[in-house]
């Protein structure tokens, strides 16, 4: 069935957003709730939802009551075959849920939908939801599937290789390993988890990260180390520091103080820490410095003050009740404590039994049992990880070496080629300077021949300008003589025939040049 063909959607879901809108509106005072609330009257089915849903993400942590009443309107809405917005709207409702401490129903509904998830591969919400399985798990004491969840989302991110989502998993599994008092390994992942951070452009959370990584270390006693940190967690948000930040900071400089036994400034640290506490609504620092400032008056004799913070642990615990057991099994231990120096041994005994009964709860063979399961579980799957790695980095290796043997044969045959080829040029080469060689000797010997010819030439040149010059002159002569000749026989008529003779032997003596000249060309 869709959204539109829902016999309340036209009429009850449109009435209860309005009075929600009505009733948030003067708690929501951010731009992006304010854009989202004018959305909601002009949107309709799917659209609706998905505004309804962005909606109640964005109040998460600003108006956590209103963020939850959007939430399960976004998530009674949406179509049950449309399974992704069915597990983003019931991721958004379960941190809402979470947010409110109402931890029963934010684990029932993340197991309902992580099927859901895991089945349409949304890796994304998939690691969301097994993140947020896991705070829950962590806030019951319920450590085994804490890490079994968390591993799960660590293995996921590693996937995707995302390094911000695996610094977050990796602080995740270090806060359960701190509230399994197993430091070493908490501060192992804390560590791991910070240099991871700082490798990535988001730093979201970076304070609270160094935070965690500074109570583990002065848990170790590795106060400098811790003192470090925390100054490191002021300076990164500077004077934007959020009150949680700051709180758990106060919180950590109160227990360094404490175990250096400058109990006046403990004592400040705790107080400080615990305000904001209350401020944010946080349970489990608010009973952590309660006991660290029962802890303080109890170091200085003052039993009665002691018990009157437990008392108001206690208190806090039966009219709010809360979901940290781990910090409730420490009130109970204190105030045993406490009033066996009061010598009150009947309250003694009712808080010891109280305090053996949630013990037994949490701590019994079963869970470690358990926890010794999944981390050998953990650890198997680390360790066919590596395998494969391994496996992986064989045959890389051999498809390496493959690869160099054929790269190896190809050099080789290009080598022989360009052998070859250096041969043939070398040889070709030499015939062309053999050639060259032949022909300067054949264009020397027509040089020299075409000399020689020239040689010849300019001699019979010279020889025939000679003859021309001789026979110039013989003929210059010859006209010469026939002209006083004629001149002669012109003024003497008598000796005509003498002169006529002349004239015949002097154009004989001319015929014979110009015969001669013929001849000789």
């Amino acid at each position: 069935m869709k959204i539109s063909e829902l016999p309340w959607h036209r009429t009850n879901i449109g009435i209860i957003v309005l009075m929600l809108v009505c009733f948030c509106e003067g708690f929501t005072q951010t731009k992006f709730a304010d854009s989202l609330q004018l959305l909601i009257p002009r949107t309709v089915g799917i659209e609706k939802v998905d505004v309804l849903r962005d909606l109640a993400y964005g109040l998460v942590d600003v108006e956590n009551e209103c963020a939850l009443m959007y939430a399960r309107l976004a998530f009674d809405a949406t179509d049950p075959d449309d399974t992704l917005r069915l597990v983003k709207a019931g991721r958004i409702k379960s941190l809402a849920l979470r947010r409110q401490n109402f931890m029963d129903s934010s684990l029932d509904l993340s197991l309902k939908i992580l099927p859901m998830a895991r089945k349409i591969s949304e890796l994304d919400e998939l690691k969301s939801i097994l993140n947020g399985l896991g705070k829950v798990y962590t806030e019951q004491a319920r450590y085994d599937k804490a890490l079994e969840n968390y591993w799960e989302s660590l293995e996921l991110s590693k996937r995707r290789q995302d390094t911000f989502d695996i610094s977050v998993a990796m602080n995740n599994i270090g806060i359960v390993y701190y509230k399994l008092y197993d430091f070493d390994n908490a501060q192992k992942y804390f560590s791991d988890a910070i240099e991871l951070r700082r490798r990535t452009e988001r730093k979201y959370d970076f304070s609270s990260l160094l935070i965690n990584a500074a109570i583990t270390n002065a848990n170790k006693k590795n106060f400098g180390e811790a003192s470090c940190l925390i100054q490191e967690a002021l300076d990164f948000c500077d004077k934007t520091c959020a009150k949680d930040i700051l709180m758990q900071a106060s919180f950590t400089s109160g227990f360094i103080a404490f175990h250096n036994k400058k109990y006046s400034l403990a004592k400040t640290m705790f107080l400080e820490s615990l305000e904001l506490a209350k401020e944010v609504g946080d349970e489990r620092f608010f009973l952590d410095n309660i006991v660290y400032l029962s802890h303080i008056n109890v170091s200085l004799g003052r039993f009665a003050l002691a018990e009157e913070y437990l008392q108001l642990a206690l208190e806090r615990i039966r009219v709010a009740g809360t979901s940290y057991n781990r910090e409730v099994m420490e009130v109970y231990m204190e105030l045993a404590f406490v009033n066996e120096k009061l010598r009150n041994f009947g309250r003694v005994a009712f808080y010891q039994s109280q305090y053996i009964q949630l013990r037994d709860s949490l701590s019994s063979v079963e869970l470690a049992s358990s926890l010794m399961r999944i981390q050998a579980q953990h650890l198997e799957k680390e360790n066919q990880i590596k395998l494969r790695a391994q496996d992986d980095l064989i045959n890389l290796n051999t498809q390496i070496m493959l690869r160099q043997k054929y790269l190896n044969l190809t050099i080789g045959i290009v080598a022989c080629l360009l052998l070859v080829l250096a041969i043939v040029l070398i040889r070709s080469n030499k015939h062309k300077e053999r050639l060259n060689r032949l022909l300067d000797t054949k264009v020397r010997e027509r040089t020299q021949a075409l000399e020689l010819n020239q040689t010849k030439l300019q001699k019979a040149c010279e020889e025939r300008d000679l003859i021309l010059s001789r026979v110039v002159t013989e003929i210059k002569n010859s006209i010469a003589t026939v002209k006083g000749l004629c001149f002669l026989a012109k003024k003497d008529s008598r000796d005509a025939i003498r002169y006529i003779d002349q004239v015949d032997y002097t154009s004989e003596k001319f015929l014979r040049i110009v015969e001669t000249l013929n001849h000789r060309r």
